[in-house]
């Protein structure tokens, strides 16, 4: 089955006495408005966070609300009688239920506690005698409920965890006479290691009862979440046939969609993948989303090539909203119907941000996430399309689709990827580094450590550019290759006793490092920017900053989009080569990306309250197209807007009057 559009309904249900939590279940009404949806797929909870099952279970606890409701099943006959899929949800180390029967096997600080006040559910240990009832649990439903596939949830450790008798013994097995230290590279990659081998027993168990189930885990690698949750940003979902992944834009921005979208996919690697969004203002808060803004985040996801999941819940008692799926569902999942054609083909690719996790696990979180969300927002906000990719899996035919890597701040690397990324160069590629680089040695760098100061500036054209963070003295003995510049340092270091004015330090004077260094390898090129640009750029972005770093670039993009920043373009290019779809989205507010760490599931960590309260339309965009086929025709597809082009010695200018919210536009070559 094409799978396009979901709908993840989110039931979390205590068993609150006297409330009736779940009495009102309507399998017909709610089928028949998940039908009228128009959605090919829905995420149906088996069991929640609480250990409440929602099927006739021997195996674990079955909710008491349900009586003798089956709601898995009876939904699972009614949505596939119909032709849509049912994916059961099953949440993993948070049980409320069997931690209340069996709190030994919950995970452990190094001192044997179980208290935590990381997250507000207990977490249980997937190395303890819990994991057969786990396994258990999951084939039964495998066998018993029809279902097409599993959603896995909540596959974690927790901070400082796990030190239990059993995950201590397997440690010692493995590892005789070391320790096990909390974020000691060591350890973390044990942790790792045996969540992935988890998973492994987990697909196997699954696919033995039924070869054709769909298999996907709630992903737990991506850049916000800590290291202590468990997951390597690759190596989780090796075994899973689709991707997915959490972009409610009150976590982590209006940028989110596009963002998860796009490392998504490029964890991937050609598979499918999903993006979840929230249909309420704040998640789970049963404040209504405006439609404008939903429709523009179901629409960023599908245009950047995912599976458009909304995040639905009902209410206490099991009722729920049907003018969302009757109506607004409806209405998008139509248009997504109607222009899947649009997004067939190959997506155009230009530039890659790497996500180190050799470097997540060694360095501060907090400035790896922070390196990251600049590095691809400095892109970003010059409207470059931009891909991730990943030290755990480096191919030369996975670096040759792009010609610009950005590397922000990767202090560790393996030897060998950090070989590919230089013969990549010399190929013809740009690499970019930013502050501190494992690439400095492999490049002939000569290093003096970290500076003394925690901010500097740069100097253009007579005016200063902060930037956050202290700068690396690298340096170069061929003097040529040096900047016609220097990093300039403050006039002081502020702490609680020296200070200068009322906030920060004026810049001073000329330090002896160089605004960056650029070495030329074969066809290509590697610059250290010995700043934190990336880091800086996350929470001051600079039009300043931003033009020094793509000066650097020799090679422009074949996509070119002139555009205010809210606006977004992704480009395929079809099979027949004839025809380019080019998508464009307009947010109604400005753009917002966090660059904190996910810490806690109560929402401490930085993140943006940004809603889209009113459409806001952009207007004069221009599209360059670097190109020598004849054009024979460029339209507007969805919002019929105003479109004119001219073709001269290579480049066709495309240019549009104006776009609202979301639209398409075909380009057909006559050649």
């Amino acid at each position: 089955m094409d799978i396009k559009t979901r709908v993840f309904f989110d039931m979390h249900y205590p068993e609150s006495e006297g409330v009736g939590i779940a009495t009102a279940l309507d399998v017909h009404q709610l089928s028949d408005s998940f039908i009228q949806s128009g959605a090919d797929s829905f995420i149906l909870f088996a069991k929640c966070q609480y250990g409440n099952a929602y099927y006739q279970t021997k195996v674990g606890h079955k909710h008491r609300g349900l009586g003798d409701l089956d709601f898995i099943q009876e939904m699972a006959e009614r949505l596939h009688a119909n032709g849509k899929e049912v994916i059961a949800y099953y949440s993993v180390a948070w049980d409320e239920w069997y931690a209340d029967h069996s709190p030994q096997y919950l995970t452990q600080d190094a001192h044997g506690g179980t208290d935590s006040s990381e997250f507000r559910w207990r977490t249980l240990c997937l190395n303890s005698p819990y994991r057969e009832f786990v396994l258990a649990q999951l084939v039964e439903i495998a066998t018993e409920c029809d279902v097409d596939g599993f959603w896995i949830d909540m596959t974690i450790i927790a901070k400082d965890r796990c030190h239990c008798p059993y995950c201590t013994k397997k440690f010692n097995a493995l590892h005789p006479g070391q320790k096990m230290i909390d974020d000691d590279p060591l350890f973390l990659d044990f942790r790792y290691d045996y969540i992935e081998e988890f998973y492994e027993e987990l697909y196997a168990a699954l696919r033995a009862v039924k070869p054709s189930l769909v298999l996907m885990n709630n992903y737990w690698g991506y850049p916000y979440m800590p290291r202590s949750m468990g997951s390597r940003a690759v190596g989780s979902q090796r075994g899973v046939d689709m991707l997915t992944g959490e972009a409610y834009t009150d976590w982590t921005g209006l940028e989110a969609p596009i963002y998860f979208s796009r490392y998504l996919r490029s964890t991937g690697n050609g598979r499918p993948f999903e993006v979840l969004l929230g249909r309420f203002t704040n998640t789970w808060d049963f404040t209504r989303k405006r439609y404008d803004q939903l429709f523009f985040e179901c629409m960023t996801v599908f245009s950047h090539g995912g599976v458009v999941t909304i995040d639905d819940q009902p209410y206490w008692d099991g009722s729920f909203d049907r003018k969302l799926y009757e109506q607004e569902l409806r209405k998008i999942f139509s248009v997504i119907d109607t222009y899947h054609h649009t997004r067939a083909g190959r997506h155009y690719r230009h530039a890659a941000v790497l996500h180190s996790q050799l470097t997540k696990n060694h360095s501060d979180q907090n400035s790896f996430i922070k390196a990251m969300s600049g590095a691809y927002r400095l892109l970003a906000d010059e409207h470059y399309g931009v891909d991730f990719l990943f030290d755990e899996r480096i191919t030369a035919d996975e670096l040759d689709r792009y010609q610009l890597i950005l590397l922000p701040s990767v202090t560790h690397l393996d030897g060998q990827v950090a070989e590919a990324l230089v013969t990549w160069a010399e190929r013809g590629g740009t690499l970019l580094c930013f502050g501190a680089s494992a690439l400095a040695a492999h490049c002939g760098l000569s290093d003096g450590g970290p500076g003394i100061y925690s901010l500097s500036y740069l100097e253009q054209d007579g005016e200063y550019c902060l930037v956050r963070g202290r700068y690396q003295r690298y340096s170069h003995p061929q003097e040529e290759h040096h900047a016609p510049a220097m990093i300039v340092d403050p006039v002081l270091e502020t702490t609680r006793t020296t200070f200068y004015h009322n906030n920060l330090p004026s810049p001073y004077q000329e330090s002896e490092t160089p605004q960056y260094i650029t070495i030329v390898f074969g066809s290509g090129t590697i610059v250290f920017f010995p700043q934190p640009i990336a880091t800086s750029y996350a929470k001051q972005p600079s039009q300043t900053l931003r033009r020094l770093v793509l000066e650097r670039v020799a090679t422009a993009p074949m996509y070119r989009l002139s555009a205010p920043n809210r606006v977004w373009m992704e480009c395929y290019e079809q099979e027949d080569g004839n025809t380019v779809y080019i998508h464009l989205g307009v947010r109604g507010a400005e753009s917002s990306l966090s660059c904190g760490l996910l810490d806690t599931m109560q929402g401490n960590f930085e993140r943006p309250y940004v809603t889209m309260e009113a459409r806001d339309k952009a207007s004069d965009i221009t599209i360059t197209i670097a190109v020598n086929s004849t054009i024979q025709s460029v339209r507007s597809l969805f919002e019929h807007n105003s479109v004119s082009y001219c073709q001269k010695e290579g480049v066709v200018t495309v240019n549009i009057e104006s776009v609202e919210l979301w639209d398409v536009i075909e380009v057909a070559y006559a050649d």
